[in-house]
């Protein structure tokens, strides 16, 4: 997605299985493109730099509920390898009712990496089993305030800091009832 489609434009009940890119190995969205990504399997795609599973960038405000986000890796080299099942940069997508399980990133942010003045809303997620050096479940850094509420982040490690949740470089957060 990257012409500037709309809420309207809905990608839904698809299994995206073993795509390869640098940046969104499963689904890209880009260029102030905020379609709605439903009811899908993202499953076993890769990225050099961003977003194994999907990556959400360039003022986009995508809509991404109830998908099964899964096994998906990014392997990068320094500060890349972000975001093994999402990535947002510069961007703030409401994710709501997924499962994330399983992913890698060689750097930051095995679940969900929001970096670069995101702000997403984060809701009612199941983010288990990620792995990550840095942020295994979620990574914040570099950006504006999100607000994660009603997630289970559980079973998730880094071979660093941040297990479940790290917020750097002056990060906060809106977190509620998360366990």
């Amino acid at each position: 997605f990257s012409n500037g489609e709309i809420a309207t434009a809905v990608l839904e009940g698809f299994t995206i299985f073993n795509g390869t890119a640098p940046n969104g190995g499963g689904i890209r969205i880009d260029s102030l493109s905020s379609p709605t990504i439903v009811d899908n399997i993202v499953v076993q795609n890769e990225s050099t730099s961003e977003g194994g599973g999907i990556s959400c960038r360039g003022g986009s405000d995508a809509t991404i509920r109830k998908n099964t986000i899964l096994n998906n890796q990014v392997n990068g080299v320094t500060w890349y390898g972000s975001g093994g099942g999402l990535h947002c940069f510069a961007s703030s997508p409401t994710v709501c009712n997924n499962l994330f399980v399983g992913n890698f990133a060689s750097y930051r942010g095995g679940g969900l990496c929001i970096d670069a003045g995101s702000m997403p809303v984060v809701a009612n997620n199941i983010v288990c089993e990620n792995l990550a050096e840095w942020g295994a479940g979620i990574q914040c850094q570099s950006t504006g305030v999100p607000l994660i509420v009603c997630c289970t982040i559980v079973a998730n490690h880094a071979s660093d800091r941040g297990g479940a949740l790290e917020l750097r470089d002056n990060v906060s957060a809106d977190v509620f009832n998360t366990i």
